[in-house]
């Protein structure tokens, strides 16, 4: 079986050249220049299909940035923080400790 590397997206629609925003709908095609294989980014209102010498497409949505990706981690760990400390608040001093 063939192995294939495919570029990451560029976030950016190549017909109307305005950026994609993460959680958008887009559709990605993959057309093959000489050798290589060239990923193109379409918008949805762009989308009119795959074009001619289209090796492959599929529809997905613009992936988070991972600044976005870790701080939304961070966040839901300080949500399981405070309920653990809320936890042993409500415990009192002398019932079991609960460490977090």
């Amino acid at each position: 079986m063939t192995e294939y590397q495919i570029p990451a997206t560029v976030r950016q629609c190549c017909v109307t050249g305005r950026p994609l925003t993460p959680g958008e709908v887009c559709f990605s095609v993959l057309v093959q220049d000489g050798a290589t294989l060239v990923r193109r980014d379409y918008c949805k209102d762009a989308w009119q299909g795959p074009p001619h010498g289209t090796v492959g497409y599929w529809q997905g949505k613009v992936p988070v940035q991972e600044k976005d990706r870790r701080h939304a981690r961070l966040t839901g760990l300080a949500h399981i923080h405070a309920q653990a400390v809320y936890s042993i608040d409500e415990a009192g001093p002398n019932q079991g400790r609960r460490y977090a």
